[in-house]
């Protein structure tokens, strides 16, 4: 009697890992992703530090993704890439270093500086302007190369 009952739970064990494996080997297909590449200027010279997000935009359907510019170029791989689609493109300046807290002098200055900024920061739509629409269309064929060229409209 007590073998038969090794014998029912051990095969239930059996069954129940082979469920749960059988769930686990299945490969999940997220959305397609793809490597893109390009240059962002201001003013006609390289945009100096900052980010690009690619947010997908009807019909095209899944996660935003942002990279890093520096020196004016940006580059995302295809793990990590926008997926194939319509996407709105955001471009943004690196945020203000803060000073290292031992510095008093460093925050004191700091804190001066911020005294004189309006309270309320203005978006990046009234601080830059593009010269052409901001869209970008991320294509399975590539190259999926990029130029945003922007200009500053504080210094007109």
């Amino acid at each position: 009697m007590r073998y038969r009952q090794m014998a029912y739970v051990l095969m239930l064990f059996m069954m129940a890992g082979a469920i749960i494996g059988s769930g686990c080997s299945r490969k999940l297909d997220g959305p397609s992703r793809t490597k893109v590449q390009g240059i962002v200027t201001l003013d006609g010279q390289p945009f100096p530090e900052g980010t690009i997000r690619f947010v997908p935009q009807a019909p095209t359907t899944g996660p935003a993704t942002t990279a890093r510019i520096l020196d004016g170029k940006f580059e995302l791989s295809r793990q990590t890439g926008p997926i194939i689609g319509t996407h709105r493109v955001e471009i943004a300046e690196a945020p203000e270093a803060v000073p290292d807290p031992n510095d008093a002098a460093g925050v004191a200055a700091y804190l001066e500086t911020q005294k004189k900024k309006p309270r309320k920061a203005r978006a990046n739509a009234d601080r830059f302007q593009l010269k052409e629409h901001i869209t970008a269309t991320v294509s399975k064929e590539g190259p999926n190369e990029f130029r945003f060229d922007l200009s500053n409209r504080q210094s007109k």
